[in-house]
């Protein structure tokens, strides 16, 4: 059977309309910093992790020897250390396969791994380690509070706290941590967390109104001082000017 034209408008039609809502997929971050070596795998395929690409929900992060930060349209922060593998799942809620991350946040997100979904409120810094391969989870919460949903029920950590959880079935076992002085990654973080902070919201010394009203007073101080001594005649008195 011949294909006419009208048949042609509508399978390319067909198409389009079933293709247009994977594009028009809406952005969940962006890559905000690379260092070293990091794959961006997009619908399974590897892509390039470089600064500035959007990442949508599907979106995989892998850093062999590097890292990198994520940001989110929120306004949370990730950072991914050596050796990690993470999958944006959505808005607010992200999937740690493999390795080590630190979560600022600014609304509450969900975290799910090997051994169980994490809770993290907003306003808060947390730091989570998981092991593929024994399906270790390690939770550590800096700033804020968080939950731990497993099978065996719901563990909160609050700040200077951590939960480790071995294996999909075990309990978590909260305790407090310590400060490690020579953590890279923590470094790291902490920099970049110090190099993307924004200036404060107002200098009053910088600010062009401020300057132009500054400069006024000093034009009338400079009057004031040259009237000063001057004689000023009122009727037959002279008096002197203050």
């Amino acid at each position: 059977m011949p294909v006419t034209a009208r048949h042609l408008a509508f399978v390319v039609g067909f198409g389009v309309a079933f293709a247009s809502p994977l594009s028009a997929q809406p952005a969940v971050a962006h890559l905000s910093q690379v260092e070293g070596t990091v794959t961006r795998l997009h619908r399974f395929a590897p892509a390039v992790a470089s600064v500035g690409v959007v990442l949508v929900a599907g979106d995989q992060i892998v850093t062999a020897i590097g890292r990198a930060e994520l940001t989110f349209v929120d306004g949370s922060v990730m950072h991914l250390d050596h050796h990690t593998q993470v999958s944006i799942s959505g808005a607010a809620r992200i999937r740690l396969i493999d390795g080590r991350i630190s979560l600022r946040t600014t609304t509450a997100y969900t975290a799910d791994t090997a051994s169980g979904i994490v809770h993290v409120l907003p306003e808060g810094v947390f730091e989570l380690t998981s092991n593929a391969n024994n399906r270790d989870v390690l939770v550590r919460v800096v700033e804020g509070d968080a939950q731990i949903e497993s099978p065996s029920g719901r563990e909160a950590v609050t700040s200077a706290q951590t939960a480790f959880v071995s294996g999909p079935t075990g309990r978590p076992y909260v305790s407090s941590w310590l400060h490690l002085q020579h953590d890279s990654f923590l470094q790291w973080g902490t920099s970049r967390y110090i190099a993307v902070l924004p200036p404060p919201a107002f200098l009053p010394y910088a600010h062009p109104t401020f300057r132009q009203f500054a400069y006024e007073r000093s034009l009338r101080r400079g009057r004031g001082t040259h009237n000063r001594g001057e004689i000023r005649i009122h009727g037959d008195r002279r008096t002197e000017a203050p």
